[in-house]
């Protein structure tokens, strides 16, 4: 046999008998009852809320209106301000 076979069949073998010895079961572990698991107990801290919060995003409206002037000219007045409320009907400018 060459030395690559000799190496070939060697580490075959030995990958075999590791995958084999993996399979066997072990008397070592207690059989019956689970052990309890160690929990960590820590006592409530009380602390302020921050009323103010910042998040990266933009706020929009539910409802939007655009005004479009339908003819030239200049307007002279406006009767309501930016953001404010209005009813059907209201003189805006």
């Amino acid at each position: 046999m060459t030395m690559n076979k000799k190496l070939m069949c060697t580490l075959l073998a030995a990958a075999a008998l590791s995958t084999l010895s993996g399979c066997r079961s072990s008397d070592s572990s207690p059989r019956g009852e689970p052990q309890p698991t160690a929990v960590r107990m820590m006592k409530p801290r009380v602390d302020s809320i921050a009323e103010r919060m910042e998040f990266p995003a933009f706020i929009r409206a539910f409802h939007e209106v655009r005004l479009n002037a339908r003819v030239d000219g200049y307007l002279k007045k406006r009767s309501v301000q930016e953001g404010s409320s209005v009813q059907q009907g209201d003189l805006l400018f």
